[in-house]
Formats: C-alpha cells, structure tokens, sequence
C-alpha cells in the first residue's frame, strides 16, 4: 500500500477511535442529566406529600401554600419552598420539629427546604428556626432581628422578605383547600395535589 494512502488509512482509524465515541455519548449525557434532574423533583413532590397533612394538623395553622421552583416546570429545583399561615398565639414548637424533618430528609437528596411563616392577615413573619434550642444568646451568628422573642421563629427580615402579593395569593394552596392560582405542573397535581388525604377537599 502506498504511504499516503496508509497515513490516510491510520487517520480515519484514530478519528473513529477518538472522535466517534464522544459523539455518541454527547448525545445521552445531556438525556441523563434530564432524568436525573426528573427524578429529584419527584422525590421533592414525594416528600411534600409526607409532610403536608402532618404540618396541617398543627394547631394554630390555618393554611399550607407551596411556593418558589417546585410550582413550576424546573427539572431539577433546589429545594422545597413551603408557605405556612399560623395564628398570632400558635406554638410554634411543633411546627419546627416537622420543619426539622422536612430540611433532614430534603438534604438527604442534596436539596433544601424552607418553611415560612405569614399571619393571617397577610404579614411575612420570617421563616422557623431549624435549630432545635432556639432561644436568644446560643448561637452569636444568628441573624434573627428579635432571636428567642418568639420561640422558633427566625425572623432574618433583612435578608429575606417574601413579597405581600405572594402571601395573599400563593401559586399553591395544599390545605385547609388545595388549589392552584397558577397553572400547575402536570406531575404536580397527579403527585401531589391528586394524591392529598381524602380530608383534604382538592379544587383545580
């Protein structure tokens, strides 16, 4: 065989080698990606399902709204954004230890979860506290503007302060009504708001 022929010949072998594989996995990495990212969400859904009846029966709630990435089409949101409406007199204790529980098992999927708290009236409280002993003086870095006043609230106001049309009128109210005042997901309402307890009276 010719020379030039054969260093053409060796070219197309190393191109084969060395340029088709990435091709060819170029086109399922980004595929993977979206499944993984798929199947997060769905573990977020799942984990909402859990917690939502356990945090309705706390005395002192009078509504749970779901907030923040979850309500819309991201793939792969970061965390699980809950919206908690309670009495000015409710304990707050109770709340925490499943606002506790929520933040445990959403990290266990290397996400978050935030619960925070509004009145009835429509005023943002600030967020529950997800430390266990929450009282003033334990922890100096605490960025609560009135840390310990009330129990188990973290009212870091100036750093973050949910706007008063998204309290008034959530994307996703789960109890005591669930409804939507967006448009929902079609994975959330057939894993969430379709598969609440049959206590809860769903209007999509």
């Amino acid at each position: 065989m010719p020379r030039e022929l054969a260093d053409r010949a060796r070219g197309f072998m190393w191109r084969a080698i060395l340029v088709l594989p990435r091709m060819r996995y170029g086109t399922v990495r980004p595929t993977m990606r979206s499944e993984e990212g798929s199947g997060r969400r769905l573990a977020l859904i799942r984990l909402a399902r859990t917690f939502v009846p356990d945090i309705a029966q706390v005395h002192g709630v009078t509504r749970v709204a779901l907030i923040g990435s979850l309500t819309t089409t991201k793939q792969d949101p970061k965390d699980i954004d809950l919206l908690i409406t309670v009495e000015p007199i409710a304990d707050l204790a109770p709340l925490a230890c499943h606002a506790r529980r929520l933040m445990g098992a959403a990290q266990s999927l290397g996400k978050g979860a935030d619960v925070f708290l509004a009145d009835p009236d429509g005023n943002y409280l600030g967020r529950v506290c997800q430390w266990k002993v929450c009282r003033a003086g334990v922890r100096l870095r605490c960025d609560a503007l009135h840390c310990g006043q009330r129990p188990h609230l973290h009212d870091d106001l100036e750093a973050v302060r949910l706007p008063v049309a998204l309290i008034r009128s959530p994307p996703v109210i789960l109890w005591p009504e669930a409804r939507c005042n967006e448009p929902a997901p079609a994975d959330l309402e057939q894993g969430l708001l379709r598969s609440l307890p049959v206590a809860f009276t769903v209007r999509l």
